[in-house]
């Protein structure tokens, strides 16, 4: 939720002091207890907006790090960011953009 906090802020250039987040998935008819309102710690923007700007760095110089588990790279849901242009073409490969494409 902080990302959000994030966003609005550089947006809106309004600070969040807190958020409210609603549990749709209770069925209950006391929509009051399915709030939860918590506050927005100044700190824990910052960190993010620093581990997002060292995210964004990281991806623009492809300073990527790899797993050392094969098991887990196997089961990544992320496994074709890994594949090259290369092997795309040689193997047909169909990426979702191409997909929308046609």
């Amino acid at each position: 939720m902080l990302i959000y906090c994030l966003g609005y802020e550089q947006l809106a250039g309004k600070k969040v002091d807190f958020i409210q987040l609603h549990n749709l998935n209770i069925d209950d008819r006391n929509q009051e207890q399915n709030i939860d309102t918590r506050p927005v710690m100044e700190a824990n923007l910052v960190y993010l907006a620093e581990e997002v700007k060292t995210a964004s760095e990281d991806i623009k110089n492809n300073n990527l790090h790899k797993t050392s588990s094969k098991e887990k790279c196997e089961k990544c849901y992320m496994k074709l960011l890994r594949v090259s242009s290369e092997d795309v073409r040689k193997h047909n490969i169909i990426l979702d953009d191409e997909k929308r494409k046609t």
